[in-house]
């Protein structure tokens, strides 16, 4: 996460594949899933992400699935698959917590996915949405399981 942090995405997905691939415990594997997406999704790369982020997504407890879907949802927009977007982010609930619920918001916002409230932006507005939108997942990303706090 820090190469993402940094703006290194290559690496970053380099990193974040590798762990995916190789660790063991599926609680971890869940963990570099998640975070793999957000990196192709800072490198615009949605349809990977969409795939990352669908893998086992039953497995998953109700936090870390209201995560990944409104990722999911993030990939769909910027495909310009406003149905399906629309869709996946209307599953996403206050159940996983106030930070998700926001990004839920501000994703309908920056790609107009709203029917009942039609967004005309302009771009500085969508270029300060993104940023939030971009630090939202951030923070829902790294957002360490315990188990990985003590090797960070």
């Amino acid at each position: 996460m820090l190469s993402l942090k940094r703006g290194d995405i290559d690496e970053a997905i380099r990193r974040l594949e590798y762990g995916w691939k190789n660790t063991q415990w599926l609680d971890a594997r869940n963990y570099f899933a998640t975070a793999l997406g957000l990196a192709r999704i800072r490198k615009k790369e949605f349809g990977p992400a969409i795939e990352i982020l669908t893998n086992n997504v039953v497995s998953l407890d109700d936090f870390q699935r209201q995560k990944r879907l409104a990722l999911i949802g993030h990939s769909q927009a910027g495909l310009g698959q406003k149905s399906e977007a629309i869709s996946t982010l209307a599953q996403v609930t206050s159940a996983g917590g106030p930070l998700v619920y926001d990004l839920k918001g501000n994703l309908l916002r920056r790609y107009d996915l709203d029917p009942r409230n039609a967004q005309n932006l302009a771009p500085r507005e969508i270029a300060r949405l993104e940023r939030k939108i971009a630090d939202e997942e951030d923070q829902l990303v790294m957002d360490l399981p315990f188990y990985l706090r003590k090797a960070a």
